[in-house]
């Protein structure tokens, strides 16, 4: 697969360490067993993927890193290779910003 990665392509993972799309999809979100069996809790990160397949690698936990970080991801001359930014979210509060994303964008 990597012989096919350009050096303008830019992928952007959004961690919340697993199973945060059940807390807002109707059904799992109203359950008691919610965390015990629709979540797949986990620490991994996308740093050594990156690094297996030559591909710059980027993260941010705040606002403030994200913007720092941000202009160095999209600059396609840095290093010449395409490149990943892992933001990771608080893992609950993940899926109450999603619902309020989607609600505006019902609007």
């Amino acid at each position: 697969m990597n012989h096919h990665l350009t050096e303008n392509l830019r992928i952007i993972v959004i961690n919340n360490h697993g199973g945060g799309i059940f807390r807002f999809i109707s059904g799992p979100d109203e359950t008691n067993q919610l965390e015990k069996f629709f979540e797949a809790k986990h620490s991994w990160n996308a740093e050594y993927i990156a690094k297996n397949f030559n591909v710059s690698y980027y993260n941010a936990t705040n606002l403030d890193e994200l913007a720092l970080v941000l202009p160095q991801f999209f600059n396609t001359r840095n290093k010449n290779r395409p490149a990943i930014l892992e933001v990771f979210t608080p893992h609950k509060k993940n899926a109450e910003i999603l619902k309020s994303y989607f609600n505006y964008l019902r609007e």
